[in-house]
């Protein structure tokens, strides 16, 4: 036998433990998510940035490289929908389910203090898991853009 208990508090995704109320990342699509009445708490933001980089390789053992634009990469979303229990459903399904149609085709954009990551959503599925009490976990991803990380600076190649 096992019970969960919620208790929403602040309007922050994730807890502050050491002071202040404004959260350390924020994805402004999934800001109004998180309410007592949804029952969806955010678990987890990852953002990855891949630079494009092309190798030159030679005969004599000298490796050459050029460096491209901006880089890629993926922001993912993750968390959880908790069942009501007067009405064995999931309340925030809807309110989910309504987020990731705005983010199909759009733009989003998640910031980490002053630097910001703007992304188009790959993909987002839901699972329903049975124990210790009936729940679901998303996954929501995106491709990264466009970010403000500095490029670094113009160098010229050499052969």
């Amino acid at each position: 036998m096992g019970a969960l208990f919620y208790n929403y508090g602040d309007q922050g995704l994730f807890k502050s433990s050491v002071g202040g109320a404004f959260p350390p990342v924020v994805i402004d699509v999934f800001q109004n998510l998180v309410t007592e009445k949804n029952l969806i708490i955010l678990t987890d933001i990852g953002i990855s940035v891949n630079d494009i980089v092309q190798f030159f390789t030679t005969f004599d053992d000298l490796i050459h490289y050029f460096h491209f634009g901006k880089g890629l990469g993926s922001m993912t979303c993750r968390g959880l929908l908790f069942m009501d229990c007067e009405n064995n459903g999931f309340p925030g399904s809807d309110a989910f389910f309504d987020v990731i149609s705005k983010c199909r085709g759009a733009e989003v954009t998640c910031s980490m203090g002053k630097t910001w990551f703007k992304g188009v959503m790959t993909e987002a599925s839901v699972n329903i898991i049975a124990e210790p009490e009936t729940h679901a976990q998303f996954s929501v991803n995106f491709g990264v853009i466009d970010h403000n990380i500095q490029s670094p600076a113009k160098t010229n190649p050499s052969c």
